[in-house]
């Protein structure tokens, strides 16, 4: 009989606990135990207070902690509390770590100080929310011309045009209750900010799912278009558009950096450039985000590098010649050309360079990224941003000009490309395979790649092809 009563005992026993460990997988397959979180009321004034409680299923024993980035709590270790708000308007995070026998749970409501809460989730909580945790960021900011929006607007006597506001301010959008500008016309949401183009931050609250961070070029283009500033427009035209859409480049670790955003934009942060694999399918081509930075004016027209000399340079080389003997092909060589260096210079030649490197302001972009202002109706701004050289940058210093071939300098390059691509062409299989024949098809294929045709640096690429022509005769 004793035997039976221990034996039903540890029968008993073994299904308690086998039913208890079964309500703790199930609990941890569903972890969160917050039902809801009360406040009452959910909008004050700055300084007011706020009741808080919690519904929870907690397992076991729980504990609270309550957090919000300004005001304070009466008791933040407790299941209900008061909060007392700033002296600040704003919409106010709040939120509650539960911590059971499970695991740990959070729980967020927003209260509304001074403001309204917008009927839209998520919502914005403008640029003073941010800066609570991003102040490196915002500094910077503060001094770029998105940081000054709406005082442009001002100056033109446009403040109140709401055509001009939608891209002046954050969220001004009046087809949806979500806490904009438009709602809320305070200056915690004026100006371009970080909601502008990372989105309503309300369900942010430090995960980056609730923010969006994005390389698309229509996070720039959503403003940057049509004709008074058709940025986007000009952009989609240009190569740059497409250089991402070959289909060898995303495979191969030495293209990434000069095809694609998300890659060129971690090379110019740290110096090192993201493996192809590391970048997946949802890649960018050059674009906005990969020559400027958003969030900063350190450098003219937030440029990432000091110049634009600078900035084209990294991906517009060829980088120097490996073995003087069998130097390959050359690769996007335009800066080379433009400063007269790494082109194959043969022993007791002299090469010079032309004065554009020198005279030419800027270089790249006073020629490449030439720009027009709004002319009125049919007339509208060039932006420069097809990076199609125009006329009007060489009419600066050759008013006389009537096309690119100032002083006859392309039709003498071209006449030497010509002359050099027949001696090639004549040459025998074993010619082809001669260090001569390597060494000035290198400088053919040098001037070829740079298309300027000696607009760049006339007495380089002269020199260049002379001295190639010179150093090989076909037999």
């Amino acid at each position: 009989m004793k035997k039976n009563i221990l034996l039903i005992a540890a029968i008993i026993g073994y299904c308690s606990a086998y039913m208890l460990s079964c309500q703790h997988d199930d609990s941890e397959l569903d972890i969160s135990s917050i039902k809801q979180i009360n406040a009452t009321p959910n909008s004050i004034p700055q300084g007011g207070t706020v009741d808080l409680t919690v519904d929870i299923d907690p397992i076991g024993t729980a504990t609270f902690l309550w957090n919000s980035s300004m005001g304070s709590f009466s008791d933040a270790q407790n299941d209900s509390t008061t909060w007392t708000a700033p002296d600040a308007p704003g919409i106010y995070v709040i939120s509650l770590v539960v911590t059971d026998d499970v695991g740990t749970n959070v729980g967020t409501v927003n209260i509304g100080v001074d403001v309204y809460i917008p009927e839209v989730s998520p919502s914005y909580v403008g640029t003073d929310n941010c800066t609570q945790c991003h102040s490196e960021i915002t500094d910077t900011w503060h001094d770029t011309g998105h940081a000054h929006a709406v005082e442009t607007l001002t100056n033109i006597g446009q403040a109140g045009n709401a055509r001009c506001l939608g891209c002046h301010t954050v969220g001004h959008d009046d087809t949806i209750d979500n806490g904009g500008y438009d709602e809320v016309p305070v200056s915690r949401l004026a100006d371009v900010a970080c909601e502008s183009c990372h989105g309503p931050a309300s369900e942010h609250n430090g995960e980056l799912a609730g923010i969006d961070i994005s390389f698309d070029a229509n996070t720039c283009g959503q403003c940057h278009q049509d004709e008074h500033h058709p940025y986007i427009e000009e952009w989609e035209e240009s190569a740059h558009a497409t250089s991402a859409d070959l289909g060898f480049v995303n495979a191969n670790d030495r293209c990434v950096k000069c095809h694609i955003s998300e890659a060129f934009v971690a090379f110019t942060k740290t110096g090192t450039t993201p493996k192809a694999a590391d970048l997946g399918d949802n890649i960018n081509p050059i674009n906005c985000q990969s020559c400027h930075d958003s969030h900063s004016a350190e450098n003219p027209g937030q440029l990432r590098y000091a110049s634009a000399d600078l900035l084209c340079g990294e991906c517009h080389t060829s980088g120097s010649i490996d073995d003087f003997d069998d130097p390959g092909e050359p690769h996007h060589p335009q800066w080379n050309m433009l400063h007269g260096t790494d082109g194959l210079e043969y022993a007791g030649v002299t090469y010079e360079d032309s004065p554009h490197q020198f005279v030419v302001e800027n270089t790249c972009a006073s020629c490449h990224v030439s720009m027009e202002g709004f002319g009125g109706e049919g007339s509208p701004a060039k932006t420069g941003h097809t990076f199609e050289p125009e006329l009007r940058s060489c009419t600066t210093c050759h008013p006389s000009a009537t096309d690119f071939d100032v002083n006859g300098v392309q039709t003498r390059i071209t006449a030497l490309i010509d002359q050099l691509h027949a001696e090639l062409d004549a040459a025998t299989v074993a010619d082809s395979a001669t260090v001569a024949f390597k060494q000035a098809s290198f400088n053919l294929h040098f001037v070829e790649a740079d298309a300027s045709h000696g607009v760049h640096n006339y007495k380089y690429a002269k020199a260049l092809l002379e001295s190639s022509i010179g150093n090989f005769q076909p037999n």
